[in-house]
């Protein structure tokens, strides 16, 4: 029987996965404003504001679609708050700053990524479909350019201070 690969309500499911994915964003912008307060390189701390402008509107954009009961509060997880933490620590500790601050900002590049992965699966055919599309591309260029940034400081430690 074909409905037995559905859920028992489709629209939980999109609900969840929209919450979600304006959580992750507002998780995301945190962090990467964490990294631009702490980056003495102005074109870096530019690049990590920019990221972070782009996650605030991704969120608000994708507020747009989650049923008013469904809504997201604005603060950060858990999840986020011991990113940021280990990221202190990890600045702290590492005589490679940027690498360290890249390497998790990558890492979690990577959740919000996969966030949309699942979520475009969860989605097709919605009215949300084409908006989580879009933002799954401008995630995706993100994420290309801090993993480029990690493998330049990988292979360039002198760049890394």
């Amino acid at each position: 029987m074909i409905t037995a690969f559905f859920s028992t309500n489709p629209g939980a499911e999109v609900a969840a996965a929209l919450k979600n994915l304006v959580q992750v964003n507002l998780d995301s912008a945190d962090g990467f404003r964490f990294a631009a307060e702490h980056l003495q390189d102005l074109t870096l701390a530019a690049l990590c504001d920019q990221i972070a402008l782009e996650r605030l509107a991704q969120a608000d954009e994708l507020g747009h679609f989650v049923p008013l009961e469904e809504s997201v509060p604005e603060s950060c997880t858990i999840r986020a708050a011991l990113n940021r933490t280990w990221m202190r620590v990890r600045e702290l500790l590492s005589q490679d700053n940027r690498l360290t601050l890249f390497t998790e900002l990558l890492r979690s590049e990577d959740y919000v990524k996969q966030a949309y992965e699942d979520a475009l699966d969860k989605t097709v055919a919605t009215s949300s479909s084409d908006t989580i599309v879009r933002q799954y591309s401008q995630v995706a260029l993100a994420h290309s350019r801090i993993r480029d940034l990690v493998d330049l400081y990988r292979v360039s430690p002198h760049n890394s201070n």
